[in-house]
């Protein structure tokens, strides 16, 4: 398996963040540095890693991916990021930095795991989605728990992909703390996001979890289906 095929994990924001206008020190580190003070208020501890997933536009091809038809989609800088750490607890516990729209959540893992269906705490239903599945891909049952921290720039029903923002990041979760990453290439981890997101009601074809993931600095992604291929396109400067 190639790096290149692997989720990539990065050690500064340079690596993420276009810092061409100094938006780095003004506007993103102050954010990591916010969420990760808000974390240890909330767990008592520094999170130990920092997952992130943009939303997107839609250049051409609007709603025609359901059909494996080709796209042409590229990242926003609004993003989803989540802090994280390992709990010894088999327990998931859920903050968002939006504590008035999103209610803390904690799920057990000592027994099955169902969906949410009160209307307060469905948000929740995204990250739950996405572990189970992530649990197919390992044999033994879970040991680990996680102690998460939410924080989201990406507008919801703003037709800018937040639900893909939010698989994507959540999806990472247990992927890192499990010892999967590097067994689970990117486009592996497109058609599991896909499947998980229709158990939860999310109409979608491939465009917007391929972007999220594929996503680089400065361009768009052709999109093609069957088998899923990602060319870059690059974009004007100004």
């Amino acid at each position: 398996m190639k790096d290149a095929d692997l989720i990539p994990l990065v050690t500064s924001l340079e690596q993420v963040y276009d810092n061409s206008d100094g938006q780095i020190a003004k506007i993103h580190l102050p954010r990591y540095q916010m969420v990760a003070k808000k974390f240890k208020e909330l767990y008592g501890e520094d999170p130990e890693y920092f997952s992130r997933a943009p939303g997107r536009v839609n250049i051409i091809g609007e709603h025609i991916d359901y059909s494996n038809y080709a796209v042409l989609p590229a990242a926003i800088e609004k993003d989803m990021i989540i802090a994280f750490k390992e709990s010894k607890e088999p327990v998931i516990e859920v903050h968002n930095t939006n504590e008035k729209d999103f209610k803390y959540q904690k799920v057990p893992l000592d027994k099955d795991i169902e969906f949410k269906k009160e209307e307060d705490k469905k948000w929740v239903n995204y990250f739950l989605a996405g572990f189970k599945h992530i649990l197919q891909l390992k044999v033994s049952k879970p040991d680990k728990g996680f102690k998460i921290l939410i924080d989201s720039t990406v507008p919801v029903n703003s037709g800018l992909s937040s639900s893909a923002a939010s698989s994507v990041s959540s999806t990472l979760v247990p992927l890192t703390i499990y010892g999967l990453r590097e067994k689970y290439t990117r486009t592996e981890m497109i058609g599991h996001i896909v499947e998980y997101e229709r158990s939860v009601g999310v109409a979608c074809g491939g465009m917007d979890q391929t972007i999220s993931i594929f996503a680089e600095t400065g361009t768009a992604k052709f999109i093609e289906f069957n088998p899923v291929k990602a060319t870059t396109v690059k974009l004007p400067s100004k």
